[in-house]
């Protein structure tokens, strides 16, 4: 039902609607890429900031000093959520080397033991950056090494910032990406009726079920044609070619688009091509068969774009032609034939209307 609604649709709405999907499909898509970019670009920059802010805290003086010490939570936790708020993270987490938390944004976790299996390579003295899925969602931790001056390590910092959800980067882009769809829409919806006004000054303002309905009703008619007609390019290719024209020229096949002269080895319609005007009643050979041919020039804009020829067998006009002698003579004879009876008739009047009824009845006997 709604396709039977769509298709009654002006071709003029049909490219509006068409097109406003496509700008809103495309800027949908859009939007999801650049999303999409901007998380990894997001999760790339909070790396390299976690990565920095971890090398930092690990080689702060107070907490290398503090952080072998029985009671060293005591300075480090103040210390480090200070820095946090400094550098912005979600959370800096400080751990000795059997994995007691010396900080954490949580006080009450302070004091209590990591899971150091995610950062063994931290306890080993690499630095490295892991994506993780924890309590504020989908992030990512640094770890690095906190070194003494003996070069031995005694801790291990580590650093841990949430990547924004999917909403968060909408909302910040709500305005702008408002700001493009009504660019988007108003230039496509625009442009398209602009380009669908266009189509429709060159279909003569017709839909298109209406030029499919009149194509039909041309096409048929123009093979309903009793006479010839062959059309040709200005390269002498044929562009059109009736029933009647395959019947009387004994064409067989799709000749669309080959030369005429494939086709009709006889042929005079590329002379029109050459003398660029009409010529009216020729009598020609084409193979066996004698036509009559009306030949002439496609001009568009002043310049011949092509050729056309209607033509008749001549032997079917000359029995028609003799057809029509034979009822002309006929006719002339019944014309004579009721010449006379007229005169006969006014004779008989003439001898009644004087009272001679006995040679009136001879006459007619006579006759």
């Amino acid at each position: 039902m709604c396709m039977m609604k769509l298709n009654s649709w002006p071709i003029r709405w049909k490219i509006t609607l068409l097109a406003s999907t496509i700008v809103l499909f495309s800027l949908l898509v859009g939007t999801i890429v650049l999303v999409g970019k901007i998380i990894n670009v997001k999760t790339e920059d909070l790396s390299k900031w976690s990565l920095l802010t971890a090398r930092v805290i690990a080689q702060i003086p107070q907490i290398i000093e503090n952080v072998e010490k029985q009671d060293g939570e005591k300075l480090i936790q103040p210390l480090v959520e200070k820095m946090r708020a400094i550098y912005g993270s979600d959370y800096i987490v400080v751990l000795d080397m059997q994995g007691k938390r010396m900080s954490h944004p949580l006080e009450s976790r302070v004091g209590t033991l990591f899971n150091v299996n995610e950062a063994r390579p931290a306890f080993a003295e690499h630095i490295y950056v892991i994506g993780v899925k924890g309590e504020l969602g989908e992030g990512v931790r640094a770890y690095a090494p906190i070194m003494n001056n003996r070069h031995q390590q005694v801790g291990v910092a580590m650093v841990g910032n949430t990547v924004p959800k999917i909403n968060m980067i909408i909302h910040d882009l709500l305005q702008q990406i408002l700001l493009v769809l009504f660019l988007t829409l108003t230039v496509g919806i625009g442009g398209s009726y602009l380009l669908a006004s266009h189509i429709k000054r060159q279909t003569f303002h017709l839909e298109p079920q209406e030029l499919a309905r009149t194509l039909d009703e041309r096409t048929a008619a123009f093979h309903a044609m009793l006479e010839g007609v062959i059309a040709i390019d200005e390269k002498e290719r044929i562009t059109v070619v009736n029933d009647g024209a395959r019947n009387m020229l004994k064409i067989k096949g799709d000749v669309i688009g080959k030369n005429i002269s494939d086709v009709i080895p006889d042929t005079r319609l590329p002379e029109i091509l050459t003398v660029g005007h009409a010529i009216y009643n020729q009598l020609f050979y084409i193979g066996d068969t004698l036509i009559v041919s009306n030949r002439v020039p496609i001009r568009i804009k002043d310049k011949i774009a092509g050729a056309l020829a209607i033509f008749q067998d001549k032997t079917e006009v000359t029995r028609l032609a003799e057809e029509l002698t034979g009822v002309k003579g006929y006719i002339d004879a019944l014309r004579v034939k009721n010449h006379e009876h007229s005169n006969m008739l006014h004779t008989i009047a003439g001898l009644i209307q004087l009272g001679k009824e006995q040679e009136a009845l001879g006459y007619i006997f006579q006759i």
